[in-house]
C-alpha cells in the first residue's frame, strides 16, 4: 500500500527537483502530488475526505492555518530554526541531498507514527538460504552469485550474511551508516513498520543492483537473537512486498537458530564438496536433521544438493536419500576485480551453472 504524500513549495525550480527524484526513485512507495501555490494547496485540503499520510511543505507555506486535521504526519521543509509547537509537525532540513531527505523522512515514518499497513500488495518475498556443514565450501560466492544473477534476471534482491565474520564486503560496497546491528536493535524491540526500516536501512550495490545490509559492529551480537527473533525477522523480510528474493548465507553451524531460517526457506541450497570429508558431514547432516527438536517435517524437501568446486563431472551421487542434481566447476575467471570491489563474471562456467540452478527453482515457484 503506498503512502498518500503531497509536497508543497513556493519555489519551483526546488520542487521540480525533487518532483523528478521522487517519481524517479519512489513512485513505488508514494501516492505523490505537488503544489506550487498555497490557494491550490488550501482547496485540496479542504475538499480531501480521506486521510493525507504526508505533507511535505516549505517552511515560506505551512500557517497554522491550513486545514491539516487529516494529515497523519507534517514535515516542514526549512534552512533554519522554527518557532512551532505542533505535536503532529516535524522539521526536516530542506536543502540536504533529495537522498538524505527522503531517508530522514522515511526514518521518522517508519517509527511508527504512521497507522497504515505500510507492507506492499505484491507477492511476498520467496526466502533461499545457502547453507553448508563443511566450511570453505564456497557458501558466500554462491550466495553472492545467485543474488548478482537473480538480479541481473530484473528480480528485487536483498542478500543477507548471518555469519558472525562475513567476507561480503568483497562483494558489495558498503556506503551506508546502517549495519545488521540496525536490524538487530529493531528486531529485539519488535520496532513498527520494520519494512519502512528496511527501506531506509538498505544499500543497494550499484554495480550488482543487490540489496544488503553490512556486517555488524560486533560478530558476536548474533548471539542474542533468538529463534523467535529469527522468525519475526525473516517474516518481515518476506512480507514487506521490497523484495522477489531474500538470500540468506548462513553460517555452518547447526542450531537452533540456523533450523528456524530452513523452517522459514522455500529453499535451502546445500553445498558439498568433491572429498569424502565432506560427504561425510552431509550424510551425517541428513541422518539428523528430521529428529531435531523445531524442525518442520517436510524441510527435507526443501533441500537441493549442491557440488561446487569441481574439477570434473562426477557421476550420480547420492547423499542418503537426496541427489546431488547439480555440480558447480571449479572456475579461475568466475570472478573479476572492479576496483577494490570483486564482480561475478556471468559468462563465466560457473555462473552458468549456478544460473541452472536458478532456472530450476524459478520453476518451481511461480
Amino acid at each position: 500500500m503506498r503512502l498518500k504524500m503531497v509536497v508543497a513549495d513556493g519555489d519551483k525550480s526546488y520542487l521540480e527537483a525533487l518532483e523528478e527524484y521522487l517519481i524517479s526513485n519512489y513512485q513505488h512507495r508514494f501516492q505523490l502530488s505537488f503544489f506550487s501555490r498555497t490557494e491550490y494547496l488550501e482547496d485540496m485540503l479542504s475538499k480531501e475526505n480521506k486521510a493525507l499520510d504526508i505533507l511535505l511543505i516549505s517552511s515560506e507555506m505551512f500557517s497554522k492555518d491550513l486545514k491539516i486535521q487529516q494529515v497523519k504526519k507534517v514535515f516542514i521543509l526549512s534552512n533554519g530554526k522554527l518557532d512551532l509547537d505542533i505535536d503532529s509537525v516535524t522539521i526536516i532540513n530542506k536543502y540536504q541531498s533529495c537522498d538524505a531527505l527522503v531517508t530522514a523522512l522515511m526514518d521518522v515514518v517508519s517509527d511508527g507514527q504512521l497507522n497504515n499497513d505500510n507492507k506492499f500488495s505484491k507477492s511476498n518475498g520467496k526466502l533461499i538460504t545457502i547453507y553448508s556443514p563443511i566450511g570453505g565450501s564456497g557458501k558466500t560466492t554462491v550466495a553472492v552469485a545467485t543474488a548478482t544473477l537473480l538480479a541481473q534476471m530484473g528480480r528485487q534482491v536483498f542478500y543477507l550474511n548471518l555469519e558472525g565474520i562475513s567476507t561480503m564486503e568483497l562483494y558489495f560496497r558498503n556506503e551506508s551508516q546502517y549495519n545488521l546491528s540496525n536490524l538487530y536493535y529493531f528486531i529485539k524491540n519488535r520496532r513498527k513498520n520494520i519494512s519502512l526500516k528496511l527501506e531506509v536501512m538498505q544499500t543497494k550495490d550499484p554495480l550488482t543492483e543487490v540489496a544488503y545490509l553490512a556486517s555488524g559492529e560486533n560478530p558476536l551480537e548474533g548471539e542474542e537473537i533468538n529463534e523467535t527473533d529469527i522468525e519475526y525477522m525473516l517474516t518481515e523480510f518476506k512480507e514487506s512486498g521490497l523484495y522477489d528474493y531474500i538470500i540468506i548465507d548462513l553460517p555452518s553451524n547447526l542450531d537452533t537458530k540456523t533450523i528456524q531460517v530452513m523452517n522459514q526457506s522455500h529453499y535451502v541450497m546445500m553445498l558439498i564438496n568433491p572429498n569424502l570429508v565432506s560427504t561425510v558431514k552431509a550424510q551425517q547432516f541428513f541422518s539428523v536433521i528430521d529428529k531435531l527438536p523445531h524442525s518442520q517435517e517436510n524441510n527435507l524437501d526443501k533441500f537441493i544438493m549442491v557440488m561446487n568446486r569441481c574439477f570434473s563431472q562426477h557421476q550420480e551421487i547420492n547423499i542418503g536419500e537426496k541427489q546431488v542434481k547439480y555440480q558447480l566447476p571449479e572456475d579461475q575467471e568466475a570472478w573479476v576485480k572492479r576496483g577494490s570491489q570483486i564482480i561475478l563474471n556471468s559468462g563465466s562456467q560457473f555462473a552458468k551453472g549456478v544460473y541452472k540452478v536458478i532456472h530450476d527453482f524459478e520453476k518451481q515457484v511461480d
